[in-house]
């Protein structure tokens, strides 16, 4: 998402535990306007239409999860209930062909 965000144009706020920040220069943002980075979670989630989060491991990295989900406490996201009224919109729009704004 942080790279592909430039693509599309997409203004990214990011936000991270310590020891966990994205390597701008390898994920393509180095230099992009469209990138913020902030130390506190919810100052990087105001004002935004979409909040989303990465997995916290991966696949190799099990003898760290004890670690990486004390470190990602503050840095929990509900995107089920997101993720219902998106599909609630969806239906709509499909159903009736308008958005209900």
């Amino acid at each position: 998402m942080a790279a592909g965000g430039r693509v599309a144009g997409l203004h990214r706020d990011v936000s991270t535990p310590s020891g966990y920040e994205i390597d701008a220069k390898v994920a393509d943002l180095k230099g992009s306007a469209h990138y913020k980075v902030f130390q506190d979670p919810l100052e990087a989630c105001q004002g935004a239409d979409l909040v989303t989060t990465d997995v916290w491991t991966s696949m190799g990295y099990e003898v760290e999860n004890e670690a990486r989900k004390k470190a990602f406490a503050d840095w929990c996201v509900d995107e089920a209930e997101n993720r219902m009224h998106v599909q609630k919109a969806l239906i709509e729009f499909l159903l009736l062909g308008r958005v209900n704004a």
